[in-house]
């Protein structure tokens, strides 16, 4: 089912998605405005959890519709 969920959303939708989950502060750090995770306080922290910022980069979509892309062939490879 998350995989269908991934196929049918845009990359906002799925940032959205993730910042309303309860692990999302797991995983995730965020940063408070006006920093970046690219500031020295991040980059020397001890906290290994990803800058929640880092998911407004264009990289970070280009990784989603990468994996989106594998997805769908992998699901016409099933069909």
């Amino acid at each position: 089912m998350f995989n269908f969920y991934l196929l049918c959303r845009s990359w906002y939708a799925m940032v959205s998605w993730l910042q309303r989950q309860d692990f999302f502060s797991q995983y995730f750090v965020l940063v408070p405005g006006g920093c970046s995770w690219t500031d020295p306080m991040f980059l020397e922290s001890q906290d290994d959890r990803i800058p929640s910022d880092l998911l407004q980069s264009h990289e970070s979509e280009t990784v989603f519709r990468n994996y989106v892309h594998i997805l769908r062939l992998e699901n016409r490879k099933m069909e």
